[in-house]
């Protein structure tokens, strides 16, 4: 599989196979088997049918960086109610902070807003304070509980996929917010060109996805796969230099999220465990297959504590990075 060559979306350069995962094998990622056979199986013949395949692989564009998944599918609400029993909306995120202290004080001038995929408002809740009262704010989002809760808010809020939402799309805006979204979606250099149709000329759209450099780490150190077809695309600055020439844009700035040594072991001895637990007939496989409840969280901790030590080594290595942060965050301004 590691010789296979596609064209990379974003720039037309080649691109080559990194890694080839199964349809089980993304799965087993957001339903264990042991946890749920029967959503398991069902979500595996469902990732089968979106691929056309039993298998993916996770390409790499030697030109401009993208990351994405081939096929390069991304999922559909089927496969997001399979792949998710649970849902919560973020209360906090870096990316959030960054972008007010990046706008400043100079949003006098604005007179609308748009969020793509903006839960149930909690960035909205924060840039509201510093809009006018005569600023238009609306929102997106696919999840019935979070449009409710925009709605209640006073958000103008639309349900579905923006590029398909006349509402939206045929409006413009002076500044577009996109957290934790772009890596879900494929045909990116479309999702761009929408972008700047609904952009005044000067206007700005604000983007944070996962850290492709993270992402590759965690995977090259036995840690969780970033699997589609939840996230198909992987950023790296350049990335968005590149797909900006192309759209229209001008790419004003970038930021990776600082990582602390402390909240990098943390969150590894949480992801490795899972990694783990993947693996047929691991221990931790066994263990999350228990009733939840305090003893299944209690056998939980201490295999994630028995195996701490096997990391040290993985931990040596994320120390001497600086660019291993959850996040790049881009500003992209529309040119012309």
């Amino acid at each position: 599989m590691s010789g296979c060559e596609v064209d990379c979306p974003v720039c037309g350069a080649e691109a080559r196979a990194r890694l080839t995962v199964t349809a089980r094998e993304a799965a087993a990622n957001f339903v264990s088997i042991s946890e749920d056979c029967d959503r398991h199986e069902q979500l595996v013949e469902h990732i089968e049918n979106l691929w056309g395949s039993t298998f993916a692989q996770l390409m790499e564009c030697e030109d401009c960086g993208f990351g994405f998944s081939n096929p390069f599918v991304s999922g559909d609400p089927e496969f997001y109610r399979l792949a998710y029993v649970r849902s919560a909306y973020p209360t906090a995120r870096w990316e959030f902070d960054h972008t007010l202290d990046c706008l400043g004080g100079r949003l006098s001038s604005v007179r609308s807003v748009l969020e793509i995929g903006a839960g149930d408002g909690v960035f909205l809740d924060l840039l509201r304070p510093q809009l006018g009262s005569d600023v238009e704010i609306h929102a997106t989002e696919f999840y019935q509980g979070g449009l409710c809760k925009l709605r209640e808010k006073g958000y103008f809020a639309h349900s579905g996929d923006f590029r398909c939402l006349p509402e939206v799309a045929e409006r413009t805006f002076d500044l577009i917010f996109m957290f934790q979204v772009l890596e879900h979606l494929n045909d990116v250099t479309q999702v761009f060109e929408q972008l700047r149709k609904m952009l005044r000329p000067g206007g700005e759209v604000f983007v944070a996805v996962p850290n492709k450099r993270r992402t590759t780490f965690n995977e090259e150190n036995h840690s969780l796969i970033d699997m589609p077809p939840n996230h198909v695309g992987r950023w790296e600055p350049r990335t968005f230099d590149r797909l900006a020439e192309r759209t229209g844009f001008d790419l004003v700035s970038h930021r990776f999220q600082d990582c602390s040594v402390r909240q990098f072991v943390k969150t590894d001895i949480y992801y490795s465990h899972c990694r783990r637990a993947q693996e047929p007939g691991s221990l931790a496989g066994w263990l999350r297959s228990i009733e939840r409840g305090g003893l299944r969280k209690a056998a939980i901790i201490s295999e994630m504590l028995l195996f701490a030590p096997t990391r040290l080594a993985v931990w040596r290595r994320a120390a001497n990075r600086n660019d291993l942060g959850g996040a790049l965050w881009a500003q992209m301004r529309r040119a012309g």
